[in-house]
C-alpha cells in the first residue's frame, strides 16, 4: 500500500492541477472514490447544495470497450460528503452541464491510469497507482482522528475482521 506523503501532498496536487486529470485526482483524494466510480459520475449524482455525491455507477473497460455498470457491491452504492473545496472545484467545472452529462469527460480508464503514472513519476512518486489515492484519503481521515468505522463506510469496504479472543495453541 502506498500513499502520497502529507508533506508532499500540496506539491503533488499543484502538479496534478497542470494536467487534464487534476480535478479527478483532487476528488479522489477528497472522497476516496475509485477511478471507475469517478469516471462514472454524472452531474445528476452531484448535489452541490447539500455537498454530497451519490455513487451509483462505474465506468470500466471490458474487452477493449468502455462500459458503465453498477458498482461492484451493493455497499459500494453510497453517499459521500464533499468538503467545501470540492464543492467549489466542481461548481467551477460544471458550467452549463446537464444532469445526464459526465462530470469527467476524459479518455478511457486505462488512459487516466497512464496519465496518472506520468504525474506520479514526474513528482517523484514512481510506482504510485491511482488506487493509492484511496489509501491517501483513508490515511488523511485517520490522521484527523476519524473513526476507522467511518473510514470503512466512506470507502465501502468489507467489515474489519474480528480479532480472535482465544489464545493460539
Amino acid at each position: 500500500m502506498s500513499v502520497v506523503p502529507l508533506e508532499h501532498l500540496q506539491d503533488f496536487l499543484a502538479q496534478a492541477d497542470q494536467t487534464r486529470i487534476g480535478p479527478l485526482v483532487r476528488l479522489a483524494i477528497w472522497t476516496g472514490m475509485q477511478r471507475g466510480e469517478l469516471l462514472g459520475l454524472i452531474w445528476g449524482d452531484v448535489d452541490l447544495e447539500r455537498a454530497v455525491i451519490t455513487v451509483q455507477r462505474a465506468r470500466v473497460r471490458v474487452d477493449g470497450e468502455d462500459i458503465i455498470k453498477a458498482p461492484k457491491t451493493s455497499g459500494s452504492r453510497r453517499r459521500i460528503p464533499l468538503p467545501s473545496q470540492a464543492v467549489k472545484m466542481l461548481a467551477a467545472i460544471k458550467g452549463n452541464a446537464t444532469a445526464d452529462q459526465p462530470v469527467f469527460d476524459l479518455a478511457s480508464p486505462s488512459a487516466v491510469s497512464h496519465q496518472f503514472q506520468d504525474l506520479a513519476t514526474r513528482t517523484g512518486h514512481k510506482g504510485l497507482r491511482f488506487h493509492d489515492l484511496r489509501h491517501t484519503h483513508a490515511t488523511l481521515l485517520l490522521q484527523q482522528d476519524v473513526s476507522a468505522k467511518v473510514v470503512q463506510e466512506r470507502l465501502a469496504t468489507a467489515p474489519f475482521p474480528r480479532r480472535s479472543t482465544s489464545t493460539p495453541t
